[in-house]
């Protein structure tokens, strides 16, 4: 079928892998595969791997490359604008973030605390330090810190593809997280809106990523793309509920709501509303095991009792008679 189609198509691969899976109801890589072993198509040349902006790939953990990112922060309740400086730092040839370091501006203390981090992280110092031409870097305390080990050099000058590797992840990091945004309105809530940022900046990172099993997609462009037939699945999640029913242990005892009654009439009876107004020690729980309803029974049948008769032994015992003859 595959092949008949594209036999018959007049238009480009491209918009053949783009409408043919929506047809036949298979990924595009498997149609490609399937239009390159008949040999309708000739292979895919393997390509080394690339990175944005990527120059001449080294070897890992040869060269690291840094730069300066300012990250904004806005204190939602007192309207506050805060900034400060992430020095990023990764490794030339895999991309990966080697450090992490925050201060409140791009300085040399910043670039040195990177650079140790990162050494701490690999294990060893890298042969070179590629950076850009702010005076920070000819700091004489940085310099002796680090070039004893590793060469520092500095990017060319209007070469932004230089550093375009580290460019690059600053990139994404504005497109994944962006603003960051913190309520200061008490001390509890700045810390769980903190906590909150940090979760939205992970899942942002995993959302936006690429997928091998989403054909290169991310899930988020799987999601937002994708336009679901509800009446595909109503089957299989109508039977999944009905199955769950019948399995699902009852969380409610028959005679609860009796159980309940009692209790407000007692707690009225005996003045003691005002100890708990809205029910709270009063509200229902999960259903107890058999050999513990009698005790919870007898209980309930006591206090019913002293609710009418507190006095009155045979009132008492022919009301735990009716409340365990309930079950």
């Amino acid at each position: 079928m595959i092949i008949e189609d594209y036999a018959r198509w007049q238009g480009s691969l491209g918009d053949f892998l783009t409408q043919e899976p929506q047809r036949v109801n298979v990924s595009p890589n498997q149609i490609r595969n399937v239009l390159e072993i008949t040999g309708m198509i000739s292979k895919r040349k393997s390509k080394s791997p690339r990175y944005r902006g990527s120059t001449t790939k080294l070897q890992p953990g040869t060269m690291l490359v840094t730069d300066g990112k300012e990250i904004k922060v806005d204190l939602t309740s007192s309207q506050e604008k805060c900034a400060y400086n992430w020095q990023g730092i990764v490794d030339q040839a895999t991309c990966c973030h080697t450090a992490v370091v925050v201060t409140e501006t791009e300085t040399a203390e910043g670039v040195r605390r990177a650079c140790e981090e990162s050494a701490r992280f690999m294990g060893r110092r890298p042969e070179a330090l590629l950076h850009d031409n702010k005076p920070i870097h000819n700091d004489q305390k940085l310099r002796k810190s680090i070039e004893p080990e590793t060469t520092m050099i500095p990017a060319t000058p209007g070469r932004p593809e230089n550093k375009a590797v580290i460019e690059g992840e600053f990139g994404k990091f504005e497109q994944a997280v962006g603003n960051i945004n913190l309520d200061d309105s008490t001390p509890e809530n700045l810390v769980k809106s903190a906590v909150e940022e940090v979760v939205r900046a992970y899942t942002a990172g995993i959302n936006h990523a690429g997928r091998v099993e989403l054909d290169g997609i991310s899930r988020m462009q799987a999601l937002k793309s994708a336009c679901p037939d509800p009446e595909k699945d109503r089957a299989f999640l109508e039977n999944l509920k009905a199955r769950q029913d019948l399995i699902r242990k009852p969380d409610w005892l028959p005679t609860m709501d009796v159980a309940r009654l009692i209790l407000d009439q007692g707690f009225t009876d005996f003045q003691l509303d005002h100890l708990d107004p809205k029910g709270a020690s009063r509200l229902r729980q999960q259903a107890c095991p058999k050999e513990a309803r009698c005790h919870r029974c007898l209980r309930i049948s006591f206090l019913m009792t002293l609710t009418r008769s507190w006095k009155d032994v045979t009132t008492v015992l022919s009301a735990t008679q009716m409340t365990l003859s309930l079950w």
